[in-house]
């Protein structure tokens, strides 16, 4: 997912090309505060343009009160698929920010619960209530961990060691809510070296995070192929679930295969794997999704 700021608009008409899965349209810090008027009148238009092209649409807010009062006001429209909060204070400023999108839904004859949520914890206050977070409202269907601003309410450098153990954390309480988490064990802001930016995101894939995002067109071909099965993965599933499958025809519940034992969670786990590579998201059945 390709941050692009708003009030660009060159860059918010090629951003269709870039092959992110979706586009977040940025009205907070991606927009100097001299221009956040002008990104929030463009924001109609940029979302017309993208959603035109099939591809969907974000809209991070900003955290201040007065700001996303107004930025929820314009992005609670058709085409946006999703609203970003960032900085989340806990369950109560979600439930809030759900009551005032609720609001405009009803004012403009949309269905309500439709546009859905994602909250950016990036606090250490935010990560201890991250459980209460994840089961708040029932329009929030993605959870981030914002690795710049975390680290720096930490006090420490957005690490993998420093971010391993908060992103295990949110990992477990949006599986347990069933939404869906996001994000990398390192700096978002890795541009020039890809070589790193790729061990990041397979590290965040290996940890359970389905997806991730980014500030440059550079990084999303690197995040499309971090969090995509490899074709030894697909190989190796692929061999798994028809092991699997003979073996229950012949009333067996587990089989050897490759010095592998495989039993149904591992067989599960394949099956999820090649659903990946068919373009259907791992979690698709028991996770919120942008589209409900």
């Amino acid at each position: 997912m390709l941050f692009v700021p708003a009030h660009q608009q060159r860059m918010v008409k090629a951003a269709h090309t870039r092959a992110a899965d979706a586009i977040v349209l940025d009205l907070e810090d991606g927009v100097p505060v001299q221009s956040k008027g002008e990104a929030r009148e463009m924001l109609g238009l940029g979302v017309d343009t993208i959603a035109s092209h099939g591809t969907d649409v974000i809209v991070r807010v900003n955290r201040e009160l007065a700001a996303c009062v107004q930025d929820i006001s314009a992005a609670v429209r058709p085409g946006v698929a999703a609203i970003m909060l960032p900085k989340v204070l806990g369950p109560e400023h979600i439930v809030l920010i759900d009551e005032l999108i609720g609001a405009f839904e009803k004012e403009r004859a949309m269905t309500i619960g439709a546009l859905r949520v994602i909250a950016m914890v990036e606090t250490a206050h935010a990560l201890w209530r991250i459980d209460a977070i994840a089961r708040s409202v029932g329009r929030l269907c993605g959870l981030t961990i914002g690795s710049e601003d975390f680290s720096l309410d930490c006090g420490f450098p957005p690490t993998q060691d420093n971010l391993s153990n908060p992103l295990r954390s949110l990992v477990l309480a949006a599986r347990a809510a069933g939404v869906t988490p996001y994000g990398l064990p390192g700096s978002i802001a890795v541009v020039g070296d890809q070589a790193l930016f790729h061990r990041i995101a397979r590290a965040a894939a290996d940890m359970g995070l389905e997806g991730a995002f980014c500030v440059h067109p550079s990084q999303v071909p690197v995040l499309n192929v971090a969090f995509s099965p490899t074709v030894d993965d697909l190989k190796w599933a692929k061999g798994a679930v028809d092991a699997f499958d003979k073996a229950l025809c012949r009333g067996a519940g587990a089989v050897l295969f490759e010095g592998r034992m495989l039993d149904l969670p591992v067989v599960v786990r394949a099956r999820a794997l090649l659903a990946r590579e068919r373009g259907i998201p791992a979690s698709a059945s028991t996770s919120r999704s942008l589209h409900g």
